[in-house]
């Protein structure tokens, strides 16, 4: 059975869609928007939180055969990113908000009896 096959009654669509738009007005989201769209636009710290993370990526698979000159690059570039207001107001937005939801998901887990969640993640709850 997909979405598509249910009808949902209105009431818990209006709930659900009110739950959406109040989430996305709560100050840690909001203030998460607001900072990954200042990040978005500083075309500076952009680039260097792209590079930190395409490096990152690269060594992870790369996994032993990971040069000196590839850790101080990585070491250089951390500095930088951990220097950038930018970066730090988007890294701290995104976990203040990342923190707000984990309340929110125990809140109606512990309303609805059951892990809100694990219902929400790949192939729901009977995927």
């Amino acid at each position: 059975m997909t979405m598509h096959d249910i009808t949902i009654p209105a009431a818990l669509r209006a709930a659900t869609d009110s739950l959406g738009q109040s989430l996305l007005q709560a100050d840690p989201v909001a203030d998460y928007h607001r900072a990954e769209a200042h990040l978005t636009a500083d075309a500076h710290a952009s680039a260097l939180l792209q590079e930190l993370m395409d490096l990152q990526a690269d060594l992870r698979r790369r996994q032993g055969d990971i040069t000196e000159d590839a850790i101080d690059r990585l070491r250089y570039l951390r500095h930088e990113a951990e220097a950038n207001p930018t970066i730090t107001a988007y890294l701290e937005s995104q976990d203040a908000a990342t923190a707000y939801l984990r309340e929110v998901n125990q809140a109606l887990s512990q309303w609805l009896g059951l892990d809100f969640s694990a219902l929400a993640q790949r192939g729901g709850c009977c995927g």
